[in-house]
């Protein structure tokens, strides 16, 4: 649970700062709230989607499901490799070293908001206990033939 929360945490929030850095950089940004939407409901269908598909699959063979993951993970790996290089503007940086804006963010985030910490942590604890609920429920099933 731990590996996928640092890779969640990675993904989280990424896709939309390209979008919105690539829209800015050709000019669109006012098109950003029209793509993100379409960025988040392209994720919510493909999601819907692997849920009813991984199921199958893990009924025809149970490797299947994890295999894909893999599959699809390396490739989408490389298709972001083919992603253009898109600029940021050099002023809206605070520090030279982009782990200090990342750590002011941090800070300010589970520090001075009010209610940003639980916001932040209360969907990852239950994402982890509806984990270990699935997982725990896999042995009772398998007991259970």
């Amino acid at each position: 649970f731990a590996l996928a929360a640092f890779a969640d945490a990675l993904h989280s929030g990424t896709k939309e700062a390209y979008l919105h850095e690539a829209l800015r950089n050709a000019g669109q940004q006012h098109d950003a709230p029209k793509w993100q939407g379409r960025l988040f409901a392209a994720g919510l269908v493909a999601e819907a989607l692997t849920a009813l598909l991984g199921g199958w699959l893990y009924a025809e063979w149970v490797h299947a499901p994890m295999i894909l993951t893999i599959i699809t993970a390396t490739l989408g790996f490389a298709l972001t490799l083919t992603f253009p290089k898109v600029p940021r503007l050099a002023e809206e940086r605070r520090h030279e070293n982009p782990f200090e804006d990342l750590k002011a963010v941090l800070r300010w985030s589970l520090r001075e908001h009010p209610r940003l910490p639980y916001l932040i942590v209360a969907p990852r604890l239950i994402f982890a206990l509806t984990g270990t609920l699935f997982w725990a429920m896999q042995a009772r099933l398998t007991e259970l033939q």
